[in-house]
């Protein structure tokens, strides 16, 4: 088995975020195991637990693949796409050990388990998110995989959505077995969802509609990209709270909505995380919400850097990293916090977007005030690596070592009437995203081992 875990680097002018990096890489990579009987694995999870679990190699998944852990993020998804049953309403197992099991501690049987139900819509968009990352077409073809995601939008929704308004419910009351959140926390126990649940859905329908895009299924893909739609307006139009100005959280049993406060509200980042908010000014209603979030938990603390990065809020993603490698965090060693700073920092302030469906990487310079510049190295990206290195938001310089041809996409957050290209003018593209920003972008053909440079005047 080859492996290319840890080869990644990254330099800065910032020394706080540099050594915050090497923190993380180095705590990340603790947490990686093979030769056990599971197979290649990393601990996403409890530590101590020795085992990973749905929700966090969903969202370990793209720092881990930084790390060069491709191979391990493969077999954990795969287990758990093996693992669904119909006997657990097509559930997978929750968590799983490294001896291959579940973990006895939410598995006793298939009548009684821990299970939360955005866990199969959240690993099928995690594989399509490989995919686009690594270009391997297992996430595509391979059989295990499909059959996952063809019995999750398919057998799975009906499974649990017992009102048939085509989202899963919880079935019964306070129980264990089927949470219709991530949230776990108590005072709940009536919901039948939150607004996690419809937003992670809407991206699952989403990847499989793209997964049959690159199939050349047309007719899936039009369907479920128009029941992703439909998700996302019905919970524009049902779950906005007009009088207060931001949306619900939680759906109960007697038809009523609730907007958790409190140390609750953090699980309004969901909604702007998957991407379920589509009007302008109530993304940037919900931003303000969660620009105050200063929750105690490092799990939610842990996706803070990817979404105000996700919508441009360079200064607060900064902020939250600096935070999340502060040694004096309490729970700062949870493998979640390495993993999800070292993506921050790829994702985020690198912004680097491989889409392996087109051929092409996507940058977007979004470093901080008080970084000048930044660098990194070595990032798997197609089978092969990348290099990027941003200078002050205005200068990108890209190398490809993919070993195949690469449509490479710079973007800079402004509007600019043209773009140098290795000191070259080109009439810039314009684009613009859900909140409200404008930018400016070009395309340029990189052969492998070639180096390119895009710069703006502003």
């Amino acid at each position: 088995m080859k492996y290319n875990k840890g080869r990644v680097e990254f330099e800065c002018s910032d020394i706080l975020l540099e050594r915050g990096f090497y923190w993380a890489k180095a705590m990340a990579l603790s947490y990686v195991h093979e030769g056990d009987a599971v197979g290649d694995w990393y601990e996403a999870a409890l530590p101590g637990r020795y085992a990973f679990c749905m929700r966090d190699v969903a969202h370990h998944a793209v720092g881990a693949q930084v790390l060069g852990l491709d191979v391990h993020n493969k077999n954990m998804l795969r287990k758990f796409a093996q693992g669904i049953s119909e006997s657990r309403d097509f559930c997978s197992f929750w968590e799983i050990t490294k001896d291959n099991m579940p973990a006895s501690g939410d598995y006793t049987s298939d009548e009684d388990f821990w299970y939360n139900l955005p866990a199969n819509f959240d690993i099928l968009q995690a594989c399509w998110k490989l995919f686009l990352w690594t270009n391997d077409h297992d996430y595509i073809h391979a059989y295990d995989f499909n059959v996952f995601y063809n019995t999750t939008v398919n057998d799975y929704i009906r499974a649990w959505d017992k009102n048939n308004d085509g989202i899963p419910e919880r079935s019964v009351p306070g129980s264990r077995r089927g949470i219709p959140s991530y949230d776990e926390r108590d005072g709940c126990e009536n919901a039948l969802m939150f607004s996690d649940l419809i937003a992670i859905q809407a991206l699952a329908f989403d990847a499989y509609a793209a997964i049959h895009r690159m199939k050349g299924n047309d007719y899936l893909f039009e369907r479920y990209t128009k029941k992703a739609l439909e998700l996302r307006e019905y919970y524009d139009q049902k779950w906005w709270d007009n009088a207060n100005q931001r949306f619900y959280s939680a759906l109960f049993s007697d038809g009523s909505f609730n907007s958790l406060s409190g140390d609750q509200q953090e699980s309004g980042l969901f909604p702007l995380y998957y991407g379920l908010i589509m009007d302008e000014a109530k993304i940037n209603r919900q931003m303000d919400i969660i620009k105050d979030c200063n929750s105690e938990y490092v799990e939610y603390m842990s996706y803070l850097p990817e979404v105000f990065y996700k919508y441009d809020l360079n200064e607060e993603a900064y902020a939250h990293i600096l935070k999340l490698t502060d040694p004096k965090l309490k729970r700062r060693e949870y493998p979640e916090v390495a993993y999800a700073v070292v993506a921050a920092i790829a994702a985020g302030i690198m912004g680097i977007e491989p889409c392996a469906d087109m051929g092409m990487v996507k940058t977007t310079a979004r470093l901080p005030e008080s970084v000048k510049t930044a660098r990194m190295d070595n990032i798997p990206v197609f089978g092969g690596e990348i290099c990027v290195e941003q200078t002050g938001n205005r200068i990108t310089t890209f190398t490809n070592c993919t070993g195949d041809r690469v449509l490479w996409q710079p973007a800079f957050n402004c509007d600019t009437a043209e773009i140098l290209v290795d000191g070259r003018k080109v009439v810039a593209k314009h684009g613009k995203k859900q909140n409200g920003q404008v930018f400016s972008y070009t395309g340029i053909e990189l052969k492998n081992g070639y180096t390119a440079r895009a710069e703006v005047s502003t």
